[in-house]
């Protein structure tokens, strides 16, 4: 009787009729990931039949205090992947809005958001400036957190995307800045070889003031996973 080899499985045509078949090779494996913390070009990897994106917008910077009021932290670069040699829908997410600087407490920035994902997310906005209180926290993204104000100086937010912190002193303060959207897409049927342009939004600069500059954004990301 007909046994099988090694790694054959036993499979059946629907009408009774059995047979042995080799075992198909695997296929959906994640192959590699590479990080963009700077504007570049992704060539899709050998064996690579679809890949992953993810794109994360720039922080916004936080607001300074003083100066009638302190001034205004910049706005989040816009991270994406686009069509290279490989032609998809461009993939892209905005930065996170500057806070206003303080003179009494003030507004946080608002979120970036994603736009063309399968997902899209909107940033953390900053918090408000507390009056007689602390500068304003920096917003969150999907890849990380915001730093509080502090008296001395404000630090430049930590996490790809995160908005910058507003400055306090006294019982004046800025407003943090919005963390930077994220959009996230699985994009089917590339081809190895072929590559996609990749840009990282810049973190916004802080806001500056008389007696003090809020903290700037966290520049944005761009991750992308390659999959057989």
């Amino acid at each position: 009787p007909n046994t099988g080899n090694a790694s054959e499985f036993l499979q059946t045509n629907g009408s009774g009729v059995l047979s042995f078949a080799a075992v198909p090779a695997s296929s959906g494996g994640l192959l590699s990931v590479q990080t963009f913390t700077s504007s570049g070009t992704y060539t899709i990897p050998s064996g690579a039949t679809a890949v992953k994106v993810y794109t994360t917008g720039g922080g916004g910077g936080g607001g300074g205090y003083g100066g009638s009021p302190g001034g205004t932290g910049g706005t989040g670069g816009t991270s994406s992947v686009a069509s290279g040699t490989e032609s998809i829908t461009t993939v892209s997410a905005t930065g996170g809005y500057g806070a206003q600087g303080g003179n009494s407490g003030q507004n946080g920035g608002a979120g970036g958001i994603g736009s063309n994902g399968d997902i899209n997310i909107r940033g953390q906005g900053g918090g408000g400036g507390a009056y007689n209180g602390t500068g304003g926290i920096g917003g969150g993204s999907f890849f990380g957190g915001g730093n509080r104000g502090q008296r001395s100086s404000s630090p430049n937010n930590v996490g790809f995307g995160g908005g910058g912190p507003g400055f306090y002193q006294s019982n004046e303060s800025g407003g943090g800045g919005g963390g930077g959207g994220t959009g996230i897409k699985f994009i089917a049927n590339v081809t190895a070889g072929n590559t996609l342009t990749v840009t990282v939004g810049a973190g916004g600069t802080a806001g500056d003031g008389e007696y003090g500059d809020g903290g700037a954004g966290a520049a944005g990301v761009v991750y992308i996973e390659g999959y057989s």
